[in-house]
């Protein structure tokens, strides 16, 4: 049996070993007693070994690994938050289920405006099938469901594929619009033939919170007609843009608001097309210009019973007080006495005679008016531009009435210094006679008109205007009511707003009276009221009529006259001609039926 060399060791003694050879590989061989050392022998080092190489590995294997915790920190730490949400992004799907906005109410509880379903159909492209055979198939069952072709759906679903012709144009988890507005039947169908993509489970879900509900201070069916008999005078003059609006004057409350023309509110809910939008932008009637509040004009002679109280108040004037209605009044030109100034009243051929301040309200004394505010005939202690146009403040003119809807107009009340810091140029006496009839650089909403007569009818109380008049829960339960808000009272005294009351009533009553007879004969309860005709640019200048604009029509009342007033109203009709001729008849229309047979008719 063959052993090893060591085995031949142990087993033999040294003398039977001789002398044996250990053959090396290169076919030599030698005693191997002589490669045996003796243990006293020293051995000799090996050559030293090069371990550069080692050295250089090292130095690639940290550098790999320092790129590679670089990287790391940089997803992790640096972008982690942007990485993770990609990484949601592709697992889960957040959905935005909106809350239901609150209904809104009249002031008798018609609904005005409801919640009605809608729907969009959605793709997202990630989700698509990934052949081209297998998508139009998904557009053929898809198509039909929603009123649209399968190139109509490709082309939207795969809109990211337009500008990016690559394989990976379709990777985007960002869902594609198909179709808004879609019905809730037509949605049923859709969903329930349609179920790829629904959610494997909700990770995390808040409840919308259904808005409140608001219960606004506006008669709907009042405003109806409102709206009505204003829209018949616009057809009568030709007109194409009017505005009403009338308030409870007791409280400010908002009853109706008419801006015409209109337009349908729905056309923004459901999204507006480009050529609607361009329709009503290039409408000559405005119809999204809100005229009631946004809108300020020159008012004519609406603004006779504010310089009349203002004239009272000061001590300008008493009831005594009479000033010759001539028809006109000649200003003499210091530097032109050939070329006076000329200011008619409406009535330039006879004038209306010896009138006092009832009598002026009744007939619209332009003259009266002139001589009071302005002086310089033989009225010497007149008003003056400064504390006339104080008292126009006092009523709410010049600024904003502090209404609860945005776009409010806070219109101008002229005075000297504005005009000389506007243009440079002095005040002329000319200047106060216009603001006196409402004429000149002085503008007014409807708005404002409504608010300042209204402290007429009710004692001498400014109110702010509101159409909000209560919020409710989703309960049905009132959680907050809208109080009447003074803004200014007690500026004018009850005994002369007496008188300016009386010259408004007899403007019904009287044969002489601006808006006599037919709403003194079909209204059933008292009536005060003013006639107003705002001359436009081109109006007095001698022209033809062909080349003349016609004035602004304007009609303001209140009403009952007497005792406790309900209803206050200002409609004006725009370039239609008088004010009695056209806005007063749609105020009469208004008050004759207000009274008969809607909310003035009950006690």
């Amino acid at each position: 049996m063959p052993r090893s060399i060591f085995g031949y060791l142990e087993g033999r003694p040294p003398s039977e070993l001789g002398d044996m050879a250990i053959s090396g590989g290169s076919g030599k061989s030698e005693a191997w007693s002589e490669a045996i050392l003796p243990a006293d022998a020293s051995i000799s080092p090996e050559s030293a070994t090069d371990r550069r190489p080692l050295l250089i590995f090292g130095l690639v294997v940290a550098a790999a690994v320092s790129v590679l915790g670089l990287r790391l920190f940089w997803l992790q730490v640096v972008t982690g938050s942007h990485n993770l949400a990609l990484a949601d992004g592709n697992r889960i799907r957040e959905q935005v289920e909106r809350a239901p906005r609150g209904l809104i109410y009249d002031r008798n509880g018609v609904l005005l405006a409801q919640n009605q379903a809608s729907f969009d159909v959605t793709v997202i492209p990630q989700q698509l099938p990934t052949t081209p055979a297998a998508r139009q198939a998904e557009y053929a069952l898809v198509g039909p469901l929603i009123g649209l072709t399968p190139e109509q759906v490709a082309a939207k679903a795969e809109i990211t594929c337009a500008a990016d012709k690559t394989a990976d144009c379709l990777q985007t988890p960002v869902p594609q619009l198909i179709l808004s507005g879609l019905g809730r039947d037509q949605a049923l169908v859709f969903d329930q033939n349609s179920a790829n993509g629904k959610p494997i489970r909700v990770l995390a879900s808040v409840d919308p919170v259904a808005g409140s509900s608001l219960v606004l201070s506006i008669d709907d069916a009042l405003e109806q007609h409102l709206a009505a008999a204003i829209q018949a005078q616009m057809t009568a003059s030709g007109a194409v843009r009017a505005s009403g609006v009338a308030v409870d004057p007791r409280t400010g409350q908002v009853l109706a608001v008419v801006s015409l023309p209109s337009y349908d509110n729905n056309l923004f809910a459901k999204g507006i097309s480009q050529t609607d939008y361009n329709s009503l932008l290039s409408n000559p009637g405005q119809p999204l210009f809100n005229k009631v509040i946004s809108g300020v004009y020159p008012t004519g002679s609406i603004i006779k019973p504010l310089g009349a109280s203002a004239a009272l108040q000061q001590g300008v004037i008493d009831t005594s007080t009479i000033v010759n209605d001539t028809g006109k009044i000649v200003v003499p030109n210091q530097y032109d006495p050939a070329n006076p100034a000329i200011y008619y009243g409406w009535e330039r051929t006879t004038g209306l005679g010896p009138v006092n301040v009832v009598q002026a309200l009744a007939q619209s004394s332009d003259i009266f008016f002139y001589e009071v505010m302005g002086g310089f005939t033989d009225f010497l202690h007149y008003l003056g531009v400064d504390k006339l146009a104080s008292y126009y403040q006092y009523f709410g003119l010049g600024s904003k009435t502090g209404i609860d809807v945005p776009g409010e107009a806070a219109g101008r009340v002229p005075t000297p210094a504005w005009k000389k810091a506007f243009s440079g140029q002095a005040w002329y006496t000319g200047d106060t006679y216009n603001v006196s009839v409402g004429q000149g650089d002085l503008l007014a909403s409807p708005l404002q008109m409504v608010m300042a007569i209204s402290a007429i009818a009710n004692g001498g109380t400014l109110y702010q205007p509101h159409l909000v008049s209560q919020v409710k829960d989703t309960t049905g339960k009132v959680v907050q009511t809208i109080a009447p808000h003074i803004v200014r009272q007690g500026f004018i005294s009850a005994s002369n707003l007496n008188i300016v009351r009386q010259g408004m009533m007899a403007a019904v009553t009287e044969p002489k009276g601006t808006a006599c007879c037919k709403i003194r004969d079909q209204v059933p309860v008292s009536v005060a009221a003013k006639t107003g005709t705002a001359e436009t640019v081109n109006h007095d200048t001698g022209a033809s009529a062909a080349t003349q604009s016609k004035p602004e029509a304007w009609f303001e009342a209140f009403a009952p006259a007497t005792g406790d007033p309900k209803i206050a109203i200002v409609i004006l009709i725009e370039n239609s001609g008088e004010g009695a001729a056209y806005a007063a008849p749609a105020a009469r229309e208004t008050l004759a039926w207000y009274f008969t047979q809607g909310a003035g008719s009950k006690p």
